[in-house]
């Protein structure tokens, strides 16, 4: 019998595309306040092939990873639709959630008629699934579960503290 997974528990992150990598942190300091981002070129994949992405900025608001990716325009694959044409802004394109068995995620995506558009390994990393779930949520879900090496990864990604509003409880 197939294990049933709760396709929305774990939540993580909020992924963003965005044109200019620079310009749009800019933006994001400017709009939310002063952040410390990560930020890496992605590994070619494992057929030696580019990704659809060129860098990449990682950055904790309390527990919410706020995830900014830079896309090759030449190769847009599933973020195309999402490019902003400002270069300073940021376009929500998919949650994250961390899962801990990627090929029971995998089965309950099909069994749930999601499509699934990437799915891939970064050996010793992580292993991510991005499902279509735009229909149902207008978004797409990113599914990442973690090797040793991604945990690590992750920890290394600056953790901001957010400031509290001042808001009356009337």
């Amino acid at each position: 019998m197939q294990k049933t997974i709760h396709l929305f528990n774990g939540f993580f992150q909020l992924g963003y595309v965005v044109r200019d990598l620079e310009q749009a942190i800019a933006g994001y300091r400017a709009g939310f306040g002063a952040t410390e981002f990560l930020t890496f070129v992605p590994p070619d994949l494992p057929d030696g092939s580019r990704p659809p992405t060129r860098r990449i900025a990682l950055a904790y608001i309390e527990d919410v990873m706020i995830e900014l990716i830079e896309v090759a325009p030449e190769q847009p694959a599933i973020y195309g639709h999402a490019i902003p044409d400002d270069p300073s802004a940021m376009v929500l394109h998919h949650l994250g959630f961390f899962v801990s068995d990627h090929e029971a995620t995998l089965a309950q995506l099909e069994v749930s008629g999601f499509r699934t558009d990437m799915v891939g390994t970064a050996p010793g990393m992580l292993d991510y699934i991005y499902a279509d779930t735009r229909a149902a949520t207008g978004l797409y879900s990113e599914y990442i579960h973690l090797h040793a090496g991604g945990e690590a990864f992750f920890a290394s990604v600056p953790r901001n503290k957010s400031k509290k509003p001042n808001i009356p409880l009337n």
